[in-house]
C-alpha cells in the first residue's frame, strides 16, 4: 500500500528582471521615451539591427532567505505553467539544432552523404517544438475564450466587446 501523497512544493527568490536595449536617439531623454513606448507595445524584446537586445536575464537579490513550503496536496498533478511549456519547447528546440548539426557533421565525415535517420531525428525534434509552439498558442484561445474575451469561429478568432473593454482598462492603467 502506498501512503504517499503529492506535493506542490514552492520556493521564492527575489529577482530583478533587468533589460537592456540599444536604442538610437538624440538624447537620453528621448531614448527613455522610445524604449517605454517599445515595452507597451510589447515589441522592446524584438532582438533587431535598429534595436538590439542587448542583455535580458533575471539576478538574484540579496537578503532573502531560501524557503521551501508546500501549496498544495493533490490527486493528479496540475498541468504544467506556460513558463514550464516554454522552457520544454525551449529545449525541444535546441535538441532539434544540434541534432542537424551533428547530422551535417556526421555528412561531412561521410564524404558528403547525409543519413535519412540523423536527419529523421532532427525533424521529428522540430516537429515536437513547434507541437508545443501550437499547443500554448491553442490553451491561451481556449483560456481567452473562456473568459469570454475572444470567440473562436472557424478558424477565426474575434475580440468580443469584453475583449475590447479589457484592453482599454489596460491601456488607461499604463497611461496613469
Amino acid at each position: 500500500m502506498n501512503t504517499q501523497k503529492r506535493y506542490v512544493v514552492e520556493y521564492a527568490l527575489d529577482y530583478e528582471h533587468r533589460v537592456q536595449v540599444g536604442i538610437e536617439a538624440r538624447s537620453p531623454e528621448e531614448a527613455v521615451r522610445k524604449a517605454e513606448r517599445a515595452f507597451d507595445r510589447g515589441s522592446l524584446w524584438q532582438d533587431s539591427e535598429r534595436r538590439p537586445l542587448l542583455f535580458d536575464d533575471y539576478e538574484e537579490r540579496d537578503g532573502r532567505t531560501l524557503e521551501f513550503n508546500v501549496v498544495a496536496v493533490v490527486d493528479a498533478w496540475p498541468a504544467p505553467d506556460a513558463s514550464v511549456l516554454r522552457l520544454r519547447r525551449e529545449a525541444s528546440a535546441m535538441r532539434a539544432c544540434r541534432l542537424l548539426v551533428d547530422a551535417y557533421r556526421h555528412g561531412e565525415e561521410s564524404g558528403g552523404s547525409i543519413e535519412w535517420e540523423d536527419l529523421d531525428e532532427a525533424h521529428e525534434a522540430a516537429l515536437a517544438a513547434l507541437r508545443g509552439e501550437a499547443d500554448a498558442i491553442d490553451r491561451e484561445l481556449l483560456e481567452l475564450e473562456r473568459r469570454k474575451l475572444v470567440e473562436l469561429r472557424g478558424g477565426t478568432v474575434r475580440l468580443t466587446r469584453d475583449g475590447y473593454v479589457a484592453i482599454a482598462q489596460r491601456v488607461r492603467q499604463r497611461q496613469s
